[in-house]
């Protein structure tokens, strides 16, 4: 049932993780989670390897705290927006999306630029407002390899 699904959006829901089943939904290039209360997200989200979008957009600071390492097996991934996410870091978890587009990083309370941002060869687009940077970003950093 529903092995064909494409886009799953559960935004404003009240869940607080998202099932294991999710692995199963091999098909699924779009999932949205924003606002929703999560904690966690299982680590069978690594088995969706169409995943192109990723939307964590929240209203307010979440309890997330990190995502899974399978995380980074999601070489088709382009966006992952995480406005107001409670993740301390996200460099070491998302090494291994080579599609990345775009990374939304508003409201994390980031204090620097990650230099491992330029291990994202394709990014296009980076969101860092909202956030507490305590020395101005090095453009030579970001764009190194």
């Amino acid at each position: 049932m529903l092995r064909q699904l494409r886009v799953l959006d559960i935004s404003n829901h009240p869940i607080c993780t998202v099932l294991a089943e999710i692995g199963r939904l091999l098909c699924l290039t779009e999932f949205g989670l924003g606002d929703c209360k999560l904690r966690s997200l299982q680590e069978e989200i690594g088995c969706l390897l169409r995943l192109k979008i990723e939307l964590l957009k929240f209203k307010r600071k979440t309890q997330l705290k990190k995502f899974p390492e399978q995380l980074g097996r999601l070489r088709a991934l382009e966006q992952i927006w995480l406005n107001n996410c409670g993740l301390a870091s996200v460099t070491v978890t998302f090494g291994g999306i080579l599609s990345l587009t775009f990374l939304g990083l508003q409201n994390k309370d980031l204090k620097f630029v990650p230099p491992e941002l330029s291990n994202f060869k394709r990014l296009k687009t980076l969101h860092l407002f909202g956030n507490r940077l305590t020395s101005e970003p090095s453009i030579e950093d970001i764009l190194s390899s």
